[in-house]
Parts: C-alpha cells; sequence; structure tokens
C-alpha cells in the first residue's frame, strides 16, 4: 500500500507473480513535487521493462540507472529495493540501492534487517553491483517500506522509528492478521501517529513464503 502525502511525493511500488518467481520493487525518489513524481515513475517503468524481459535483480538496477540517468539532469536520484524469491526454494536474491534495508521475520518476531546488496541510489554512478542471498524458510515474512513509514513525526517530533514498526510487525503476527490486513493497520498507525496528515509518501510491501511440499512451486 502507498499512502500519498499532502504534497506530491516520489513513492512507488510493484510486484509480480511468475511461475517459478516472485518479483518486488519499492522507489523512493529524492525531493517532492512533479519532479520527484516524474522520478519515481520512471524508476517503475525501468524496473517494469527489464523484469517482463526475464531480466534478474541485477539487470534491473542497470536499466533503472540508464532511466534516471539519461532522463533526468544533475544529481537526480532513487532509492529503492528490488527482490526475487524463487517460489521453490525460497532464495531470496536482492539489491539495495540506499534504501531502508528490508525486515525478516520468522516466528512472529523480526530475525535480522537485510543488509546486504548494499550500492548507491539509481541514477548515481556505480560499479561493482553485487546482488545479496538470503535463504527464507516456510513461513517467513518480508517486508519492504520507505522511510515515509520510519519518519513520520508526530506533534512533539518523535518519529514512528523502526523499532515501533518491529514492534507493530511482531504484534500484528501474534495476532493472526495476513499481509493484507497487517498492511492495512500499519498504514492507519503511521498516518495516526502523524496526525491524520502525512509529509512525506508512506509506503509498505508485505510478502509471506509458504512451502508445502516438494510437490508445491511454493506460494507467495
Amino acid at each position: 500500500m502507498l499512502e500519498p502525502s499532502y504534497h506530491v511525493g516520489g513513492d512507488a511500488f510493484d510486484y509480480a507473480l511468475a511461475e517459478h518467481t516472485v518479483s518486488m520493487g519499492i522507489f523512493d525518489a529524492v525531493g517532492h513535487g512533479t519532479p520527484a513524481a516524474l522520478m519515481g515513475a520512471g524508476a517503475l517503468a525501468g524496473y517494469r521493462s527489464a523484469r517482463r524481459d526475464a531480466r534478474g535483480v541485477f539487470d534491473q538496477a542497470a536499466a533503472i540507472d540508464e532511466v534516471i540517468a539519461g532522463s533526468f539532469t544533475g544529481s537526480a536520484f532513487v532509492t529503492g529495493v528490488l527482490a526475487e524469491v524463487d517460489l521453490a526454494s525460497g532464495r531470496l536474491r536482492y539489491v539495495n540501492a540506499g534504501h531502508p534495508p528490508p525486515l525478516l521475520l520468522r516466528g512472529g518476531r523480526v530475525v535480522k534487517e537485510l543488509t546486504g546488496g548494499r550500492r548507491v541510489p539509481f541514477g548515481l554512478e556505480t560499479s561493482g553491483l553485487t546482488v545479496a542471498e538470503e535463504a527464507l524458510e516456510p513461513g517467513d515474512w518480508l517486508c519492504l517500506y520507505t522511510d515515509g513509514v520510519a519518519e513520520a513525526r508526530d506533534a512533539s517530533g518523535a518519529w514512528f522509528g523502526e523499532d515501533r514498526l518491529k514492534d507493530f510487525l511482531t504484534r500484528e503476527i501474534a495476532a493472526g492478521q495476513p499481509p493484507p490486513e497487517t498492511v492495512r493497520r500499519l498504514t492507519q498507525a503511521v498516518l495516526k501517529h502523524q496526525g491524520g496528515l502525512l509529509q512525506d509518501d508512506a509506503t509498505v510491501l508485505l510478502a509471506r513464503w509458504q512451502h508445502s511440499g516438494p510437490e508445491d512451486q511454493g506460494l507467495f
């Protein structure tokens, strides 16, 4: 879910389920207003084009770089995470371009931040790009989010924060909430924390991998 702020922002996300994989992408363009919205749309278009050509996360990142660097001048950039999960094995491959690290939840709690695959934001010159890998276990949750979630401020200036986000996800999983309802409740919690008026787009993408046996290709 993407909850837009009062001012035009640059958040975007996308996901796609194929026969053997699920692909996820989340983006946050620098700044606000129409330029940020256009950059977010450009990143999304580059990502979708590469993904539909059956290119992996390495080439998807390169395609987004090309779009941002070629279409926007100056120091324009977009942060983001690209992730791809093999449905049969649960192997997660991901790239993080200057974005908040994804959260991995196992057994109903956050067990780690996925800090691999780091690189500079999309659109800036980069070299030595690496793709990180993580082995998911059945029932694992993956949380991708933008800084508009963690950096939402209340009237006193206190951030919603990563710790509050982790505690919220833990409580909702313990209560048996599925990912779609958890997303809805989290969005409402962030809005309530900021008095119902966001100063930045807030976006969250939750996924849960399940694998019932060798006859299955896996479920998301």
